[in-house]
């Protein structure tokens, strides 16, 4: 697997692991989560993160139009 590839793979398992750790504990409740205003931002922002990822790796590549 080509080394970016397998970098970007790692940095989404990283996201999805850190939106987990913001949770702790807690049971996960939608209405909870939508009135805590931090943690959606905090979510909001890892969700971007794996988007990135996922086009980088998933985007088919060609040698244009």
């Amino acid at each position: 697997m080509d080394e970016n590839i397998n970098k970007h793979l790692h940095d989404i398992l990283d996201a999805i692991d850190e939106i987990e750790s913001f949770f702790g504990d807690k049971p996960k409740y939608f209405n909870e989560f939508c009135n805590d205003l931090c943690l959606r931002r905090a979510v909001e922002r890892m969700q971007g993160t794996i988007s990135y990822m996922v086009m980088t790796v998933f985007q088919p590549t060609y040698s244009g139009v």
